[in-house]
């Protein structure tokens, strides 16, 4: 979801930025977002349908200027991965944008009954109107 929004809003704003998404086990390598993700992002003008889910791998660090994970678990088998590199990129927590130094996790939607979708998309939304205000600056 949130590869979606960001790539919406940068193209409004007119930011040329390469996105990626990327999950840290491969449990659902290669397949498309939940059906849920999809029709909700649809619903608000954003279509997702050509995204799949890949593996993130070390080379990342060094691809994107940012990276960033929906919650602290994430985060840690990221920094395990930062570690062993040596890398000085370091992985935050995208609700950071909004709420620096408070660590909040984002969700995970699956679980999170007949609103849960919705939720994520609104904790994603403001979190990501704030890198963009970054990448404009």
């Amino acid at each position: 979801m949130a590869h979606g929004i960001l790539r919406d809003k940068a193209e409004k704003a007119n930011i040329d930025v390469e996105i990626e998404s990327a999950g840290t086990s491969g449990f659902h390598l290669g397949e498309p977002a939940d059906s849920r993700a999809i029709s909700m992002l649809q619903s608000k003008g954003i279509d997702i349908l050509d995204l799949r889910s890949r593996l993130f791998i070390a080379a990342d660090f060094d691809t994107f200027d940012y990276i960033f994970t929906m919650d602290s678990s994430n985060q840690l088998d990221l920094l395990n991965i930062r570690k062993d590199m040596g890398h000085p990129n370091y992985p935050q927590l995208v609700m950071n944008l909004s709420y620096p130094t408070e660590n909040i996790s984002v969700p995970d939607p699956y679980y999170g009954g007949a609103t849960g979708f919705e939720d994520v998309y609104k904790m994603l939304d403001g979190s990501l109107d704030e890198l963009i205000k970054k990448l404009q600056g």
